[in-house]
């Protein structure tokens, strides 16, 4: 059984990241700088060769260091496109406690802030913590202004120079490679919010997917975004702890994109056909589902799979 981190520990991993984003910045697109309050803020502003191994380090950062995240390039339907592969082997606290976002004025964040916005029993709060545990990746379209900020640290009880911010908006490289990232994330929180599931069940979770080229559209002309690429692109395999009561082959058919009637659906008309209404998709609850999924059984030693890449809906 693993040793529960520390906040230190995960501060430290995190302290280390955001500086390896902001000593290389230019290479990464990304402005750095102070705001006026004294949060150093690093803004995904523009794209480069390096925006998608950005993206690949903010997925490490939401995870907060307890998840390897690296890019690279490979196929899909005929194309070369940049890929995300992230794999950890704390899948809840990873995913659903750090990196599934959450909002805060307006905004949504990731990362080790949320520590520190509601306590949780899966971490040790030890003392001389502030190292990198007051970072987070902003996902929003613009730089959050001075009055935003001192309100988030306020909320976390620590000064406006301990923030740490990565802001990606989501038309960016490194908005979109951060998104890709989050494969993982999308497993164990259906197993969670939608299937009902303890995703403790799971030791380890490993997945890959490819990162949308910003402005992209379908054969059609429809907007390509982000997640239209999760679901019809991505991969992720779950390890099952042992003595885990569940049939593999059941979860991996569930939390397969192919099992949910809005299959085949592009998010844009998703969307356009709710209104514009997030909330009001069909099937909402599972929309978080991957294209290809397998599950690990090391009872058995068998690795069960489910559904299957559809570039072409792309």
């Amino acid at each position: 059984m693993q040793d529960m981190p520390t906040l230190k520990q995960i501060g430290t991993a995190c302290a280390g990241i955001f500086g390896a984003l902001a000593q290389d910045g230019a290479r990464f697109g990304l402005r750095v700088f102070h705001a006026g309050c004294g949060a150093q803020v690093l803004f995904a502003e523009s794209d480069t060769p390096g925006s998608v191994r950005a993206g690949a380090l903010a997925a490490s950062l939401c995870q907060g260091g307890l998840a390897t995240a690296s890019a690279y390039e490979d196929t899909f339907g005929g194309q070369t496109l940049p890929f995300v592969r992230s794999k950890t082997d704390s899948p809840r606290l990873a995913t659903l406690t750090l990196q599934s976002a959450c909002e805060f004025r307006g905004a949504m964040l990731s990362g080790p802030m949320k520590l520190h916005l509601a306590e949780t029993d899966e971490i040790r709060y030890d003392s001389g913590s502030e190292s990198g545990s007051y970072s987070a990746v902003v996902q929003a379209n613009e730089i959050p202004d001075d009055a935003w900020m001192v309100s988030l640290s306020q909320a976390a009880r620590c000064r406006p120079e301990q923030l740490a911010l990565l802001v990606a908006p989501q038309e960016s490289m490194t908005g979109a490679a951060q998104i890709a990232g989050r494969m993982n994330e999308n497993m164990i929180f259906t197993m969670e919010r939608s299937l009902g599931l303890d995703a403790n069940m799971v030791s380890a979770i490993e997945g890959y997917a490819p990162v949308c080229p910003p402005g992209a559209k379908s054969k059609n002309g429809t907007r390509l975004l982000p997640d239209d690429f999760l679901r019809y692109g991505a991969f992720s395999r779950l390890t099952l702890a042992r003595g885990t009561d569940i049939n593999p082959q059941k979860l991996a058919n569930d939390l397969a994109f192919s099992s949910t009637d809005i299959f085949g659906a592009l998010f844009s008309d998703l969307l356009e056909e709710a209104g514009g209404d997030f909330f009001k998709i069909p099937n909402l609850l599972h929309i978080n589902k991957l294209a290809v999924v397998e599950v690990a059984d090391p009872q058995s030693g068998k690795t069960y799979h489910s559904g299957s890449f559809r570039p072409d809906l792309l």
